[in-house]
């Protein structure tokens, strides 16, 4: 039987000065549990660092979204999903994610590099950036910094953060209509990339009708004028 990795080897591949991991915490957490109680888990963890770290914080961001996955698979499988030192393990790993992003905010050269993303790399910046603005851990300055950083990503990849999507649609309307509430400078911002990509799409759709909206009667019905 294999021997399992000591907690202090992985430990120090956590603290490698030349690699970029955003969920150091977590990690380090399923390793300690593991050590004591499921080698096949600890000593998968040494393998799975190369596949989530990176080289630079980019990178880090976008592999960081497979990272939680499996992280997480294995807080199940080790019972501990429900642990609060798991939450506050997850607590740092976005608070982590969030100085990466300022970080990354504060560089010329690196939001370039961040414009060059494409493909699943692209769509995995995208969203781990718009899950760090729902938060709202951001402040204002930054938070304006970051929605012009991923709407500036999303024109030039053709993509748009998973979360803005409109889940749960089962039927097509020929006038397709939706509306909601926003709750203050949060609900706005939250929606600007959205609405920005939708005027960009409608420059391309110029017979795209548009049929404004009168009234809202009192049992939801809309009037169109």
């Amino acid at each position: 039987m294999a021997q399992p990795v000591k907690p202090s080897n992985l430990d120090s591949l956590v603290a490698h000065k030349s690699r970029f991991f955003v969920y150091q915490s977590v990690f380090s957490l399923v390793a300690q549990i593991s050590h004591t109680c499921d080698s096949k888990i600890h000593n998968d963890l040494a393998g799975q660092y190369e596949r989530m770290s990176a080289e630079n914080s980019i990178l880090a961001i976008v592999k960081s979204l497979d990272s939680r996955k499996a992280l997480l698979q294995a807080t199940t499988a080790l019972g501990i999903y429900d642990d609060p030192k798991l939450r506050d393990a997850l607590q740092e790993d976005e608070e982590r994610i969030a100085r990466s992003i300022l970080a990354i905010l504060g560089s010329d050269s690196e939001c370039a590099a961040v414009l060059r993303l494409e493909g699943d790399s692209a769509q995995n910046f995208l969203d781990v950036v718009q899950n760090t603005l729902d938060r709202g851990v951001l402040a204002q300055e930054h938070t304006s910094k970051a929605h012009r950083m991923i709407l500036k990503l999303s024109e030039s990849c053709d993509k748009l953060p998973t979360s803005l999507f409109v889940a749960g649609v089962t039927e097509r309307n020929e006038h397709a209509t939706f509306g909601g509430e926003m709750q203050g400078n949060d609900g706005f911002d939250r929606y600007v990339p959205l609405l920005s990509r939708i005027l960009l799409e409608m420059k391309r759709s110029p017979d795209l009708p548009f049929l404004p909206v009168h009234s809202i009667s009192v049992d939801g019905e809309w009037n169109y004028s």
